[in-house]
């Protein structure tokens, strides 16, 4: 019975595999269609470029246009051609933003191109000329060559723009004016004066070379004009305000598990990607354009991917190295049952051994030993223990799991707890290639940090600056942030013993009690 039963999953899961290899090619094969449907022109209006966009099936293919409004006339050139192929289809989707099956937007790494109403040359040329005019008004002001002492003011009048120069006394320079035309998509020219503005910056051409300047240089014959640059504020689109960061983060992807199954979120300017696991791999399964990155007023990061189905949303204890994402719907992680169920274990089931490393446990303190604090608070619901500090999460999973209810160590005197101290001693490291440890990764989870009770950080004493001793001599005062985050030290590779003293502390907004939720080392391994 328990033979058939087994094959009977087996079976069930290679067919859901197959499924789900079916499925992804054929969303694949869709978002295919829907790019061979959609030629056509699109703009960047930051770099005043367009292109024209095709898909032949196989081949992404991207046209440069360059149009001489005098002459109305056009000029092109190969932009790029991209193989299409289904190990890149998750960068491409990220790149091409489709709406009901209107291709609207194309990413290129000089900016993003939006979608023209144009369908042919005719109908390009007094769209693209529109657009171009409203860009170059972005210059119109007045600038300073600080070099010169020259003075450069240009405004707009309806399809013209005018410039009007005013030269130093002492260069003895009548001040001019002149009016400048839209040649093409980057250029206004005059029949003395010029304009350019790309690459966020404005160069105005001045035919008047100061006395001071070279005529000559080994590139070219005789300098004809000198340029005046400057910067030009980079315009805000549409796209670029769909992404909100208040906050820097420490990485850019993070594991997490919300129904039982391994994923990773990946942030990039651009976009938030969702993957999951299958098999050894991570596949994109969903794209967020719009996300948000913040830190709230109780010292939590959170994360919120936004579409039209919703908002996805994590919670988040931050680190280089070690760190805990919790996925959850709703309001809060406290009401959201299930992400608790899915994302939470009892201290029971976090310490196991693991039968091929005896010395290694999968809970953050097993290489700890002989834990000792100088003092320790005890209350009518608590004694908060040093010892909790070292069964806090699973540092050993990729999504790491949390410890239901976990109480830190709090310090047990009536003031701040300036001049408290712990110390343990590190369990000896067994490894035969003990040459390859090139030091320790020492890490302190400040404060009094439940994800279920996230009030608690603040309303609790924080350390701000804490004394790290240990046996080899090795002494120094980490600084801490004040945000729920896991702070790294790195110590020398012969430590058997940490001492660390309290020396200045956050105050809390409710009590006066110091707390340390989670101590977590690992050896750094010398990478040749």
């Amino acid at each position: 019975m328990k033979s058939y039963f087994i094959k009977k999953m087996f079976t069930v899961l290679v067919l859901f595999a197959v499924v789900s290899v079916f499925s992804y090619a054929d969303e694949i094969e869709d978002f295919k269609s829907i790019l061979s449907k959609n030629s056509g022109y699109f703009y960047n209006e930051e770099e005043g470029s367009v292109i024209y966009f095709n898909f032949d099936g196989s081949t992404l293919n991207k046209t440069k246009f360059e149009i001489n409004f005098i002459n109305k006339t056009t000029k092109t050139s190969i932009e790029s051609r991209t193989g299409f192929f289904p190990n890149n289809y998750p960068k491409i989707k990220l790149d091409y933003k489709i709406k009901n099956g209107k291709l609207l937007s194309i990413r290129e790494f000089d900016g993003t191109y939006i979608r023209l109403d144009a369908k042919n040359e005719k109908e390009l040329i007094p769209e693209i000329k529109k657009k171009c005019l409203n860009r170059f008004e972005r210059i119109c002001g007045t600038y300073t060559d600080s070099n010169t002492q020259r003075i450069f003011s240009i405004s707009r009048k309806g399809e013209k723009f005018l410039i009007e120069v005013t030269y130093p006394a002492s260069e003895n320079i009548e001040n001019k004016k002149e009016e400048l035309l839209l040649r093409d998509n980057n250029y206004l020219q005059g029949n003395n004066y010029g304009a350019e503005f790309y690459n966020k910056r404005l160069f105005i051409l001045d035919p008047y070379i100061p006395s001071s300047y070279p005529t000559h240089d080994e590139y070219e014959e005789e300098i004809k004009y000198i340029a005046h640059q400057f910067p030009i504020k980079e315009l805000q689109t549409e796209e670029e305000n769909l992404i909100s960061k208040s906050v820097d983060f420490y990485r850019s992807w993070y594991f997490y598990n919300d129904d039982g199954t391994s994923k990773k979120v990946y942030l990039s300017d651009k976009a938030a990607s969702l993957l999951k696991k299958s098999d050894w791999e991570y596949n994109v399964f969903k794209i967020f354009e719009c996300y948000k990155m913040y830190q709230d007023e109780m010292g939590w990061k959170h994360l919120e991917l936004i579409d039209e189905n919703g908002t996805q949303k994590f919670l988040l204890i931050d680190g280089e190295d070690i760190y805990a994402l919790f996925a959850y719907t709703g309001n809060s992680l406290t009401s959201d049952k299930d992400a608790i169920a899915n994302q939470f274990t009892d201290k029971s089931n976090l310490v196991e051994t693991m039968e091929f490393l005896p010395n290694m446990r999968t809970s953050n303190g097993s290489h700890f030993a002989n834990p000792k604090a100088s003092s320790t608070l005890k209350d009518k619901h608590y004694e908060y223990k040093i010892e909790g500090t070292l069964q806090v999460f699973n540092p050993l999973e990729s999504e790491t799991k949390w410890c239901k209810n976990n109480i830190p160590w709090v310090e047990g005197q009536e003031d701040d707890g300036i001049g408290e101290t712990i110390e343990f001693d590190i369990i000896p490291q067994t490894w035969e290639a003990w040459e390859a440890i090139e030091g320790i990764n020492f890490r302190i989870l400040n404060g009094y940090v439940d994800p279920l009770k996230p009030y608690l950080f603040k309303q609790n004493n924080r350390i701000k600056k804490l004394l790290v001793q240990t046996d080899t001599g090795f002494s120094t005062e980490l600084i801490f942030n004040d945000a729920v985050e896991f702070t790294k030290i790195e110590l020398p590779k012969e430590t058997k013993h940490i001492k660390l003293t309290i020396k200045e502390v956050y105050k809390g907004t409710k009590y006066s009690d110091t707390c340390i939720t989670a101590f977590e080392m690992n050896y750094r391994i010398w990478d040749k």
